[in-house]
This record gives C-alpha cells, structure tokens and sequence, in this order.
C-alpha cells in the first residue's frame, strides 16, 4: 500500500456580475477550436439550451446560443457529446422522468 501525499485545492470565488448558466448535472461539455460547448444536463428540470463558453486567461464569458429550428427541443441528460470536423454530434441519454407514464424515456 502506498502513502498519499496531500495536495491543495485553490478555490476562486467569482466576483464577475456577468451571466452564468445554471449549475447542473449529467450534461456534456465539448470543445471544437477554441470554444467550449455546454448541452443540456439537468436542473430540477432537463435543460433545454446549448451555451457557448469562451475561455480567455483566466475568465470565461458564458452566452446563450439561440434555438432556431421549427423542431421541438426536449432537455437532454445523460448523454455524450463529441466534435468531429466542427460538428458536434450527441448520442443517447434520456429525458425526465414522465409521471402520467411512469417511464424515463431515453434515445439511443
């Protein structure tokens, strides 16, 4: 058996007023070029939006990327997401839980 040494953690606590997105669970963070993506996850709720989080030094600035399709959008949780030549493909997870079913629907 091997002795673990101990390590420090530094915490930032942000002062920055600027908008942040929600904090959540079982979402996917995907980076193309020098961008990072955040999609979906959940929040008492499965979330809906795709957020754009540009990383510069030491700041991330966080913005909304607006929805533009007819299609209807169902939050996502649980699920992958990978970049192939600046696209972004996402595979599986599920969705809430529905109460009139009594099921949790999931894609595959």
């Amino acid at each position: 058996m091997q002795k673990r040494e101990s390590f420090r953690i530094d915490v930032k606590i942000p002062f920055d007023t600027r908008w942040m997105p929600a904090p959540r669970e079982c979402a996917s963070l995907v980076t193309v070029g020098y961008k990072m993506y955040l999609m979906g996850g959940l929040n008492f709720d499965a979330c809906k939006e795709i957020i754009l989080a540009k990383v510069n030094g030491d700041s991330v600035i966080w913005e909304r990327i607006p929805y533009t399709s007819s299609e209807a959008v169902q939050g996502r949780q649980c699920h992958t997401s990978v970049a192939f030549n600046n696209k972004i493909y996402t595979f599986g997870g599920c969705f809430m839980f529905n109460k009139k079913r009594q099921v949790r629907e999931c894609t595959n």
